[in-house]
């Protein structure tokens, strides 16, 4: 009877510190990136719009030279890409529309009422804070977006806190 009581507890230990499934590797790469993520609230032909840029260069599985954002708006609002106009530091941007299966949406949280636009910059910036002035069709933004993860870098305003 112990044996059987000693197997059961075994057992239970083994599953509870085995590996996690990819489903499970999938949610947590997605929770992450939204350390990395900051949001514009804009009103765009009567409707209310959020603009979230999420940045994935911490995230992505394989180191990439050249800055990597992705920009979502929900709902989608139709924008077309020629409409989009984003500076980083002061340089261009390349800008793509993503497809349905892009491997991207991995990283990010998927939404069919949303609409995804990949933005690179040539080459990494070494700075924490980057300037971003953002432009859609006649409403523009500037935003400094930070590169650190929200979770260590976030201070309530109200008081001298840290929260993580």
């Amino acid at each position: 009877m112990k044996k059987i009581y000693m197997i059961i507890f075994l057992t239970l230990i083994f599953t509870a510190c085995s590996n996690k499934t990819q489903k499970q590797s999938e949610i947590d790469l997605k929770s992450q990136t939204l350390m990395y993520a900051q949001k514009i609230n804009f009103n765009y032909k009567d409707n209310r719009v959020v603009a979230l840029l999420s940045y994935l260069n911490p995230v992505l599985d394989k180191k990439s030279q050249k800055e990597v954002f992705v920009l979502s708006f929900l709902p989608n609002i139709n924008i077309k890409q020629e409409q989009i106009s984003i500076l980083i530091d002061g340089e261009k941007t390349n800008l793509k529309a993503l497809d349905q299966n892009d491997e991207l949406f991995k990283y990010i949280i998927k939404s069919d009422y949303a609409s995804y636009y990949k933005i690179t910059l040539d080459e990494l910036v070494q700075k924490p804070i980057l300037q971003l002035d953002l432009c859609f069709e006649n409403q523009c933004f500037e935003l400094k977006f930070q590169k650190i993860s929200k979770s260590v870098y976030y201070r309530s305003e109200d008081a001298n806190t840290q929260y993580n």
